[in-house]
């Protein structure tokens, strides 16, 4: 069954702040994304980056019965690995630690077991989450790429109502040749076992680049979140500006229960 649910943009939405001056000591085991199984209509999940930058997040489970009227919350932390132990550092918005613990943790499987884990005063022993699952865009040849790049194109006024942040999926043909400018050929795409997944993002600045886009799928409910990369240039000028961030998955549209409508920004 597929279900839209419509979080606030700005609960639904996190954005993760860098410290450039942070060291990188992540071990590749641990980096990506962690969801916890759902238990109720909630579900939590950790972000590990290479720069050393943890993102929690707390929000409702998606596929979830039960609705509830809550955005959900996230928290932007630090860690560092220390042998068979996490330091896990909790900031203030100018980068004084307010806090730092660490506690032991472990990966068997692809679980990752964190021996106790603090968020509000709350701790949660024994923390299990299982690894997401990372699907990078599929390489297309440069004629195939030049046509995506004519149609995901804030030229195209086929594409006019397109609202910023909002996740959309191209599931075949005839929906791709329904956003196709006049007299533009349609790539050919295997929606037998392919799909599009697009955004419109709004840029801050004419300095800000998309490093990159991924589709992370939680195996735990078979829901998917589509994530952007924003290399943010903090001196440059405010010049707001649209792009339209896409890519062709390795994911037959059958498989696409849900897909969360609101994008996933990681501004670095």
């Amino acid at each position: 069954m597929k279900r839209f649910i419509n979080y606030a943009v700005v609960a639904s939405m996190f954005f993760v702040l860098s410290a450039c001056e942070r060291p990188n000591p992540t071990p590749n085991n641990i980096l990506g994304m962690w969801y916890e199984q759902a238990e109720g209509a909630t579900i939590k999940s950790l972000l590990f980056q290479e720069d050393g930058t943890l993102l929690f997040r707390w929000s409702p489970d998606p596929t979830s019965q039960t609705i509830i009227d809550w955005g959900g919350e996230y928290n932007i932390l630090h860690y560092v690995l220390d042998n068979e132990k996490v330091v896990i550092s909790v900031s203030s918005d100018t980068e004084e630690v307010e806090f730092t613990y660490q506690t032991p943790y472990s990966i068997s499987n692809n679980i990752l077991t964190i021996d106790s884990f603090i968020y509000k005063g709350k701790v949660f022993n024994d923390f299990k989450l299982y690894r997401g699952n990372e699907i990078t865009p599929v390489e297309i040849d440069a004629k195939k790429a030049e046509k995506l790049k004519t149609i995901f194109s804030t030229d195209n006024e086929l594409l006019a109502d397109c609202i910023d942040f909002q996740v959309k999926t191209i599931n075949s043909a005839e929906e791709l040749q329904s956003i196709c400018p006049p007299n533009q050929i349609v790539p050919e795409i295997d929606f037998s076992k392919q799909c599009i997944v697009y955004s419109l993002v709004r840029l801050s600045s004419s300095g800000d680049e998309i490093l990159n886009s991924a589709l992370l799928c939680n195996n735990q409910n078979h829901s998917y979140e589509y994530f952007v990369d924003i290399q943010q240039c903090i001196e440059c000028y405010t010049d707001i500006k649209d792009v339209f961030v896409y890519g062709v998955y390795d994911v037959a549209p059958s498989e696409m229960t849900y897909i969360n409508p609101i994008i996933q920004l990681i501004y670095k």
